[in-house]
């Protein structure tokens, strides 16, 4: 399946920090485990009203969108880029390769924040912290 939409993007990074949430025994020091587990559930809940509103975000807002570099070849070449590293992951797992598309997600989604307000930063703010805690322990 092509990475095609924002939605894709989003939904592709949902499963991304879901795996993290399952791995958590792997990933995360034990002392930051509840912390985490907590800030997933919470994040969870926010995430479905984020997916509602992504839809028809590239059919509003389209300078701004250009403005982050989200349409056209850029827009084409970022979804192209984080889909490889995300069917890399997904196909052949390791934490170098989680990480890799975590942070490829995180910069479209990034982005895509700063081109359209409504999208919030709390998910970007996770992926960070999460990435931050993975790599010590790559």
């Amino acid at each position: 399946m092509a990475i095609e939409n924002f939605r894709d993007v989003l939904e592709s990074t949902h499963s991304l920090i879901t795996d993290c949430f399952y791995a958590i025994n792997i990933l995360l020091p034990l002392e930051l485990r509840k912390e985490f587990a907590d800030a997933y559930n919470e994040y969870s809940e926010q995430y479905e009203s984020l997916l509602k509103e992504i839809d028809g975000i590239e059919d509003s807002g389209i300078s701004h969108l250009r403005q982050a570099g989200l349409v056209g070849a850029q827009r084409t070449f970022k979804f192209k880029s984080f889909e490889v590293s995300y069917y890399a992951y997904k196909a052949k797992g390791t934490i170098k390769r989680l990480i890799k598309a975590l942070k490829k997600g995180k910069t479209i989604l990034s982005s895509l924040g700063g081109a359209v307000p409504m999208v919030g930063s709390f998910i970007q703010e996770l992926i960070d912290f999460l990435l931050r805690e993975m790599e010590k322990t790559k």
